[in-house]
């Protein structure tokens, strides 16, 4: 079977559809997709540029994943959907920390 018909076996074979059809039929195997810089951008409520920027050099850093390309931010940037989610766990935590010192 060819790599795109397994896809579109697994995924539902439509391009464009919205990202919760793109979940994978068969939940025996955990999914954590990857995320756009524009998806991370939607779910933190900030600009793609924001995203960018916190994915090389600003703190907080995001978690990044790095797509071909070269040093630098050539490429594409993708972001687990699982790690984004921790990352607001922890920005939370020490939002609630760093509150209770004033």
């Amino acid at each position: 079977m060819s790599g795109q018909r397994q896809w579109q076996k697994q995924y539902g074979g439509e391009v464009g559809r919205e990202d919760s059809d793109l979940l994978p039929r068969d939940t025996s195997t955990p999914f954590d997709p990857l995320w756009t810089p524009e998806q991370v951008a939607r779910r933190l409520n900030v600009s793609p540029d924001w995203v960018r920027d916190h994915s090389s050099r600003k703190e907080p850093r995001l978690p990044v994943i790095r797509l071909g390309g070269g040093p630098g931010r050539a490429g594409l940037l993708r972001y687990r959907a699982s790690q984004i989610e921790k990352f607001i766990a922890e920005m939370e935590r020490l939002s609630t920390r760093n509150s209770r010192r004033i």
